[in-house]
């Protein structure tokens, strides 16, 4: 059973939302019925021909201070994330989120799905014991020539060290054989967004 299963087996009142820290509150909140995650009243959604989510509403932040800037995440009123969903519409502004999955985080490896955001807090807990490694994330690597997916450590030094090796080891042994990585690469920075979150390659 699920944690939320488990918590209303113990008549815990638990429901599902969705949300993010750009819009600062609850997008959708699940029904009391429990026929899914209902979007708010202040929410106007869409999605783009790729069929990620865009956001809209009083809520939204209209800038985001960086350390070097001010940075504007709207486009034309909206803010596209980087969430796949579908909306069924209820009504009048009121659509029903059908969370389908953050494409470029989640892959398939030996028939396995693997969710590379999990695996991302298992590298960066584990980052912590080395010292002399500024930066590190994983990616999914498939070359052109082949159907298998493979996982990359890209990884940035604070100092010249032989580090990166004994971090890869330490990560795969606290995965599962299918999500261990295999691929090790240094780049001179690890690119993440205005909040911090590594950007993935779409």
């Amino acid at each position: 059973p699920t944690l939320k299963q488990e918590a209303m087996a113990l008549s815990y009142p638990v429901f599902e939302t969705y949300g993010m820290t750009e819009c600062c509150s609850q997008i959708a909140t699940e029904t009391q019925e429990r026929q899914g995650i209902v979007s708010l009243d202040i929410w106007n959604l869409e999605t783009n021909e790729e069929g990620y989510l865009k956001v809209s509403g009083p809520a939204l932040c209209t800038a985001i201070l960086s350390p070097t800037s001010l940075l504007y995440p709207q486009k034309n009123g909206f803010y596209i994330t980087q969430d796949k969903v579908k909306l069924e519409a209820l009504g009048k502004n009121k659509f029903k989120v059908v969370p389908v999955g953050r494409s470029i985080e989640f892959s398939k490896i030996k028939g396995e799905n693997v969710n590379l955001l999990r695996l991302q807090q298992i590298l960066e807990g584990t980052l912590q014991k080395f010292p002399k490694i500024k930066d590190a994330a994983l990616a999914f690597e498939k070359a052109s020539n082949e159907d298998e997916v493979k996982i990359k450590l890209l990884y940035s030094l604070q100092e010249n060290s032989n580090d990166a090796s004994e971090l890869l080891n330490e990560f795969n042994q606290q995965v599962m054989p299918f999500e261990r990585a295999t691929l090790l690469s240094q780049v001179d920075e690890i690119k993440r967004s205005e909040l911090g979150k590594f950007i993935y390659k779409k």
